[in-house]
Order: C-alpha cells, then sequence, then structure tokens
C-alpha cells in the first residue's frame, strides 16, 4: 500500500510547491511593477519591496530554509525558487517541469526594457 501512496505523495507536494512558488514569484513582481511606478526605478533588494515581515513570508517551497531570491540579469529583473532539485541555478530556467527530470530554478521576470517610467 506505501508502495502505491508514496509515488502520489510526492506528486501532490510537487503540484502544491510549484503552485506555491507560482503564487509568491507573481506577487513579488507585482510589488517590482509598483515599486517601479513609485520610485521610477527598480528595487535594488527585496527590503524595498516589502517589510521584513513579508519577507520572513517568502520561503521557498522547494526548499523552506531558504528564502525566494530576485536578482538584476542585464535587462531584466529576475525572481526566482530553487525548484524541485533545491539547486540554485541562480535564475536559470528549469528545463522540464517533472519531478524526474527538473534541473533549473522557477523563474518569473520583469523585463526592464519595457519601462513606463
Amino acid at each position: 500500500m506505501m508502495a502505491i501512496l508514496v509515488p502520489v505523495y510526492d506528486q501532490i507536494y510537487f503540484s502544491y510547491a510549484k503552485a506555491e512558488a507560482a503564487n509568491k514569484l507573481v506577487a513579488m513582481k507585482i510589488a517590482a511593477y509598483a515599486y517601479r511606478a513609485r520610485h521610477r526605478a527598480l528595487p535594488d533588494s527585496l527590503s524595498q519591496l516589502c517589510s521584513p515581515e513579508k519577507i520572513s513570508q517568502l520561503s521557498d517551497p522547494f526548499d523552506p530554509s531558504r528564502k525566494l531570491t530576485m536578482l538584476h540579469r542585464g535587462d531584466d529583473l529576475v525572481f526566482y525558487s530553487v525548484g524541485p532539485d533545491g539547486v540554485d541555478d541562480h535564475g536559470r530556467l528549469i528545463t522540464s517541469p517533472t519531478i524526474e527530470s527538473s534541473k533549473g530554478d522557477y523563474c518569473v521576470t520583469l523585463n526592464t526594457l519595457t519601462k513606463h517610467f
């Protein structure tokens, strides 16, 4: 019976973590848009987007010991989760959405070339 339930549980947790990461990453992107509208500049750190209390709620669903990450890459602002492999690939987009072959990070990008200042 356990041999049947464990793979099902793994798939349920994977789906939950993926949805939770997506929700948090999109919220971070929206906060960055709001920051850009108010300050006519992009934030340099998460502390410019939200309070320390809210930052503490930004744990990565795939590795709760870590926080979700924001980084500047060229003209983009990238928000990311380490993804199911738990390895920080510095915002390199995940190659496959399956558990078995999930190298890379879950990313949401704010393209700064589309400036509306």
